[in-house]
């Protein structure tokens, strides 16, 4: 909180608490800030799917995922990514963005049908492995500039990092049960 008061350039460490009233509040503010166009994005990339035609657990995930990774900021700083990578691990009830389960009902949407296209794995097991999942991913799309800048030589761009973060997250949430 004493980083944010000084990047806004406020002398006073106690602003935040007058404005928001607690760290709490300030997440759930900043989440109402991304929620609409997170939603509407969500929302675009699953009808683009379904206008194709193709709803796998590839073009779902994308529609979840992708989003999170095209909202940068200045020299390519994926800033939500960043955000929401250190939020991931909430509980639902601790979670800003799940507070009204109105706010993000494309993605559950989504959710469902990810569940209805790999039901080889009891719901329990679905949840941990989509956390985890959306957990890789995040922290792949954070470090996505310092993966490009160590890998010159070897080719590729951002958006090759993606669509590989992109396949590997599919792979996992889709990798068949192990016998034990």
């Amino acid at each position: 909180m004493r980083q944010i008061t000084i990047s806004a350039g406020q002398s006073n460490n106690s602003a935040i608490a007058h404005h928001f009233g607690s760290k709490q509040a300030l997440l759930e503010a900043v989440c109402d800030l991304r929620l609409e166009e997170l939603e509407a994005a969500h929302k675009r990339r699953l009808e683009e799917a379904e206008a194709a035609g193709n709803l796998g657990v590839r073009e779902l995930l994308g529609a979840i995922l992708l989003p999170l990774s095209e909202d940068v900021g200045e020299e390519g700083d994926p800033i939500f990514a960043r955000f929401l990578s250190r939020l991931v691990y909430l509980s639902p009830e601790e979670h800003p963005m799940y507070r009204d389960e109105r706010r993000l009902a494309t993605a559950r949407r989504i959710d469902r049908q990810l569940q209805e296209l790999l039901p080889f794995l009891p719901k329990g097991l679905f949840y941990v492995r989509y956390r985890l999942v959306i957990g890789m991913y995040l922290a792949g799309i954070v470090e996505r500039s310092r993966i490009l800048e160590a890998a010159k030589g070897f080719g590729g761009e951002a958006r090759s990092i993606t669509d590989d973060l992109l396949t590997i997250a599919t792979a996992a949430l889709s990798a068949p049960l192990t016998e034990e």
